[in-house]
């Protein structure tokens, strides 16, 4: 065996010692996975992959390595999530330079990826691992769902309404403070290097009336953009109604109304609700998992948002350009 294999297995055994893995699922460690179809159980399958590359999705200098092993499995998680899924399932490809692959980035990068998988109740069932001159993640993650949110969703009407979930912005002001070089308080950091999926939408995402849904990873400017192309929708959405977080409690008004429709990666969740389902009990159930209502539907036929701060029509236009992760 050469030293390129010792290295790789080394790493390859050092995550999968650690790993339980349930009767009936060959799992990491063989050239292939093995999952028996009853594991189902009349459930829906859902996937997705999801990357991260050294120098275009972090740096090191401002994440660690537990940050980028939360974000990976975050991100992914939040699209199985908006779709009405559970995580379950994940596979790990991994192209590290080979003078790092005991550095302390990549330790603290193994043991939080397995830690936080754990937390979640989501097997690493394999994945690959191979030299790079930087490093990149890829992560492929299943879930299992008792139906699908479609990000094209069917039945939407004029008056039914959009709710989010999650704090859109604040990973944005985040990212500012970093490449701005400030000494910058720690939640905005965190927001940026360590945001998190909207999993209590899980609770809700079964109930029939919700109609579609998306995830916020580019801005949620963009985000809106997409559904109300996806569906044919004109949308009014009033950004005062997202609360207003600590941190931007004192922040100048034009710069938060910036934040709020340009900045990314919050993965907060953006979904439609059919005015015919709501009602008192519904409205409590949303706001117990974070939900809030941030505007309607008034018309289909033709894609288009309107945005409002309060009673003031904005121009999306006059505040920059809109975060885009690619």
């Amino acid at each position: 065996m050469n030293k390129d294999h010792s290295r790789e297995f080394s790493f390859i055994h050092s995550m999968a010692e650690t790993i339980s893995v349930p009767e009936g699922i060959l799992g990491i460690g063989d050239d292939a996975a093995a999952l028996g179809v009853d594991i189902l159980k009349e459930r829906k399958l859902t996937v997705t992959m999801d990357s991260m590359a050294e120098g275009y999705h972090f740096r090191k200098d401002w994440c660690s390595g537990r940050d980028v092993a939360i974000k990976l499995i975050e991100m992914n998680a939040s699209d199985i999530l908006v779709k009405g899924g559970i995580p379950a399932y994940a596979f790990l490809g991994v192209q590290i330079p080979p003078a790092e692959i005991q550095s302390p980035f990549i330790m603290q990068f193994q043991k939080e990826f397995l830690r936080h998988l754990a937390r979640h109740r989501i097997l690493l069932l394999g994945g690959d691992t191979t030299a790079s001159s930087a490093i990149h993640f890829t992560l492929t993650m299943l879930g299992t769902s008792d139906g699908f949110i479609p990000r094209k969703g069917k039945n939407i009407l004029p008056g039914d309404v959009v709710y989010i979930m999650g704090k859109p912005g604040l990973s944005g002001y985040g990212l500012e403070l970093l490449q701005s070089g400030e000494k910058n308080p720690d939640i905005p950091r965190r927001a940026h290097c360590r945001p998190h999926a909207q999993w209590r939408f899980s609770r809700i995402s079964s109930d029939e009336g919700i109609s579609a849904s998306v995830d916020q990873s580019d801005s949620l400017r963009e985000t809106l953009s997409i559904l109300a192309d996806e569906n044919s929708i004109q949308m009014e959405i009033d950004l005062s109604a997202i609360p207003s977080f600590a941190t931007f409690l004192r922040m100048p008004e034009e710069k938060k109304i910036s934040f709020l429709l340009n900045g990314g990666e919050d993965f907060a969740t953006v979904f439609l609700v059919s005015q015919e389902k709501i009602s008192v009990a519904w409205e409590k159930k949303i706001s117990s998992v974070g939900g809030y209502p941030v505007g309607r539907i008034v018309s289909t036929g033709s894609s288009g948002v309107t945005y409002f701060w309060k009673d003031r029509i904005l121009d999306a236009n006059q505040y920059g350009d809109y975060y885009i992760h690619f």
